[in-house]
């Protein structure tokens, strides 16, 4: 439960990253993959 917010900070800071590259569907994918879509649900 610990590294579940950790992982989920480091995608957040990923997929900014990835939208100021314009690589929105890389993001999507990774965060489909990873469930951090999920994470951000809860």
């Amino acid at each position: 439960a610990i590294k579940a917010p950790t992982v989920t900070t480091i995608f957040d800071l990923g997929k900014c990253q990835f939208r100021t590259s314009g690589l929105i569907p890389t993001e999507q994918k990774l965060a489909s993959h990873s469930g951090t879509k999920a994470n951000y649900a809860q």
